[in-house]
């Protein structure tokens, strides 16, 4: 992976179904999945509690 893709932080508006479906397989390829917010904070911390980067 290049250093640029590497130091990049992915952040989702929303824990929809795109946000449910993208931020485990960007992590699962290595990417910074570092947060997510949504109106709802609860499921905001699901979402994020299943990624290990998020919240770092």
């Amino acid at each position: 992976m290049n250093r640029a893709l590497a130091a990049l932080r992915i952040g989702f508006i929303g824990a929809g179904r795109v946000a449910q479906t993208l931020a485990p397989a960007f992590a699962r390829a290595g990417l910074n999945v570092a947060a997510f917010h949504n109106r709802g904070a609860d499921a905001a911390q699901r979402l994020g509690s299943r990624i290990p980067s998020a919240g770092r």
